[in-house]
């Protein structure tokens, strides 16, 4: 995911994004603002990017549903073939994978590995993240209450890394309880 932002974003949405800044009022930029409906008034740069963070949210969620989906194929098979049971420990697997999915989204993995792998500074502000999974509890926590910032992105994946961790220990000691050993199905 991170290698289609650093190529999709960079080589089509961050031109339009540099080019068509608030005073530039060319038929190109004039054109991208009226078939992305940007509003007169509006932050022009975040406007023109929002079909394509629309975009990124979209697969988003279409990951999560198709890895729930995939988790929910073998579990059916066992139960139909009486080689498992459908019990709340399959149903939290089924979620599990969704949810998995939807945190690396929404704590912003795509986000830094998008400037590490670039071997980039992380910017100091970062607007297009307002309102965005998790930013909006942890730039309370910074005090940076009307901006994300680049304390903000390192803290939303410390969290992220903390839930995946902590949805990995709940999925070891629903195994272990339940006795399921011997395979993940």
């Amino acid at each position: 995911m991170t290698d289609h932002d650093i190529n999709f974003f960079d080589g089509y949405v961050l031109d339009d994004i540099k080019e068509c800044y608030v005073t530039n009022h060319s038929k190109h930029c004039e054109d991208r603002r009226i078939e992305l409906g940007c509003l007169p008034g509006e932050n022009q740069q975040l406007c023109l990017g929002n079909k394509y963070w629309q975009q990124l949210n979209k697969q988003a969620v279409f990951l999560a549903i198709l890895l729930s989906v995939l988790r929910f194929i073998p579990s059916m098979v066992g139960y139909m073939t009486h080689t498992r049971r459908f019990t709340a420990v399959t149903v939290f697997e089924i979620l599990w994978y969704g949810i998995m999915a939807l945190i690396v989204f929404l704590a912003g993995v795509i986000d830094l590995f998008y400037y590490l792998l670039r071997k980039m500074a992380l910017p100091l502000e970062m607007p297009w993240l307002n309102k965005v999974g998790l930013f909006n509890w942890t730039k309370e926590l910074t005090g940076a209450k009307d901006m994300v910032n680049n304390t903000d992105l390192i803290l939303t994946f410390i969290i992220g890394i903390g839930m995946l961790f902590g949805l990995f220990v709940i999925a070891m000691l629903a195994y272990r309880t339940t006795g399921l050993k011997r395979d993940m199905a």
